[in-house]
């Protein structure tokens, strides 16, 4: 697997000119806040179900489950497919703080 670190600027946008895509194998749970940080900047974020990214790992080499495989997965899949559905903001959640 090959790793590439890419540069973004404030907008989000790369370095080159090309705009970012971000895709994500989950919604809940611990990528809530980058998902809010993303959305909140008009980045758009992609999403693959699971069991979208286990199917197609099998397509891969390597062997195990590892997060560097799931993630050249991730990134390789939405790449390629023009079916995936953008994430979009849902109801917003009220929380309270310790004191409340």
């Amino acid at each position: 697997m090959r790793y590439h670190g890419l540069a973004l600027d404030a907008e989000g946008t790369l370095v080159d000119g090309s705009p970012a895509t971000w895709a994500i194998d989950m919604t809940d749970g611990e990528p809530a806040l980058l998902l809010a940080l993303l959305l909140n900047h008009g980045q758009e974020a992609l999403y693959l179900p699971g069991r979208l990214v286990n199917r197609a790992a099998n397509g891969y080499r390597g062997e195990g489950k590892t997060d560097a495989r799931d993630a050249y997965v991730i990134a390789d899949q939405a790449r390629m497919r023009r079916d995936l559905r953008p994430i979009r903001p849902g109801p917003r959640l009220t929380t309270t703080d310790a004191a409340g």
